[in-house]
């Protein structure tokens, strides 16, 4: 239940963020930093979740 719950919650912050960029058409270098830090953000998410069911 958790686990649907949270992965919701990610998808509506995706969602209302890609809305707020899209509207707000920020210039391209900012889309690339921010790219660039959520790929590293779920790259910490997806190493931190592996290690918790690991065991």
């Amino acid at each position: 239940m958790a686990s649907k719950l949270s992965s919701g919650v990610v998808a509506l912050l995706l969602a209302g963020t890609t809305a707020l960029l899209i509207a707000l058409r920020p210039p391209a270098w900012l889309l690339l930093v921010l790219g660039s830090f959520a790929l590293a953000v779920l790259y910490i998410v997806a190493r931190a979740f592996h290690i918790l069911t690991e065991a």
